[in-house]
């Protein structure tokens, strides 16, 4: 048998183990009769013939694969690639590549005489003779020296190539082969022969890619038996990096889609909360932005007189910032600021506070305006102790009109 039956009897013998129930199928009944005729016992497993014609049918109840699912709070892995059962592949014949240093290499582009040109063919000659005796070691080294003469020459390089191979000097094959094919790429001779060298190797891709194009520049016996012996494992090879490909991009789209999923949420979650962020304007009772203290600043007791100049006399508070006087956009401005905004909460839950930000200049600033706004000056705050809060005094009768005296 040749090595490609023996692969694929061994890939049906690993099919029986993973389903028993393929012996059952009535095309290899010849297959069971004989195995139980050598003893072997067969699985008792009833098999329906399938139709050519109509597909498998699943009972109703019989569950479908779910779909992969993106799940919204997990992150996705990278990808991970799985490795092959090299189990799988035929490895006979293949050898350690050689130790030994190839034969030297020469640069091309030299100007060749006619003299050289003619001394490098009768080496050529030289050299093929002894191939032919058998004596390889001399061949190379008489193609080198023709090679040397003529080193643009892509056959030089590929003869002296296959002289190599009956060494089994594989890894100075691929090189001469480079060179080969780097001055003439459709070289029949040196990409079988480096096609061989890989097989040696055990690079079965690299090898069914380079017997290949050998058979397609000029198909001979010898390469396309050769292409038999790596199409086998360069097929499986092949196939497992097909569904690495598959699953890879799968895997990419999986991962893309949580990204876009995670954007649209994060740019939800944002427009939620400028939607739900409190503005100036429209808080009942109280100052706006400062959580609807009952009253304003003016229904604290006293107001707040520990306050240079005093803020006490806010008539009606600050409820709404609506009606204060001399209210303008600059104060509407400092209002918005969040380091403000703390400063007279603050202030506003102790006037005895109002002393940690006589250095603040935007605190120093709003309070000045405000002053100002009620007729009260504009000086910022002083170093002085504020007094205590004094007690809300009893409100004054109303003056009759000048009018009534009479």
């Amino acid at each position: 048998m040749s090595s490609e039956q023996i692969a694929q009897l061994k890939a049906f013998v690993g099919s029986l183990k993973a389903d028993p129930k393929i012996l059952h199928v009535p095309d290899l009944k010849f297959f069971k009769d004989y195995i139980e005729s050598l003893g072997g016992k067969i699985p008792d497993i009833k098999v329906s013939s399938p139709s050519s014609d109509s597909p498998p049918k699943t009972s109703p109840t019989e569950e479908k694969p779910e779909e992969t699912k993106v799940v919204e709070d997990d992150t996705i892995p990278d990808f991970v690639e799985e490795e092959m059962d090299t189990s799988e592949l035929v490895c006979e014949g293949v050898i350690e590549p050689e130790t030994e240093d190839g034969p030297e290499i020469f640069e091309g582009g030299k100007d060749v005489g006619e003299e050289d040109m003619d001394n490098a063919n009768t080496l050529r000659s030289e050299a093929m003779s002894q191939m032919s005796e058998g004596n390889f070691a001399e061949a190379v080294d008489t193609f080198t020296k023709a090679i040397k003469l003529n080193p643009d020459s892509a056959v030089f390089y590929a003869k002296r190539a296959q002289a190599l191979l009956k060494q089994n000097r594989v890894k100075a094959v691929v090189a001469d082969c480079d060179e080969a094919i780097k001055r003439n790429p459709d070289s029949a001779l040196a990409h079988k022969l480096r096609g061989r060298a890989y097989r040696l190797l055990g690079d079965w891709l690299l090898a069914a890619q380079d017997l290949r194009k050998a058979c397609k520049l000029d198909c001979d016996e010898q390469a396309m038996e050769w292409l038999k012996e790596v199409q086998g494992n360069a097929h499986k090879i092949e196939q497992h990096q097909q569904t690495q490909e598959r699953r890879r991009a799968e895997h990419e789209l999986a991962q893309r889609k949580q990204r876009v999923q995670r954007a649209r949420e994060e740019a939800k979650k944002r427009a939620e909360e400028e939607k739900n962020k409190p503005s100036f304007g429209g808080m009942p009772g109280g100052m706006p932005g400062f959580g609807g203290m009952p009253g304003g600043m003016g229904g604290m007791p006293g107001g707040m007189g520990g306050m240079p100049g005093g803020m006490g006399g806010m008539p009606g508070g600050m409820g709404g910032m609506g009606g204060m006087p001399g209210m303008d956009q600059d104060m509407l401005n400092d209002l918005s600021d969040p380091e403000v905004s703390a400063a007279l909460q603050d202030i506003m839950s102790n006037p005895m506070n109002i002393m940690k930000y006589k250095d603040n200049p935007k605190v120093a600033r709003l309070i000045a305006k405000m002053k100002a706004g009620f007729g009260g000056g504009a000086d910022a705050p002083s170093d002085a102790p504020p007094s205590a809060p004094s007690a809300p005094s009893a409100p004054k009768a109303p003056t009759p009109p000048e009018d009534d005296l009479d």
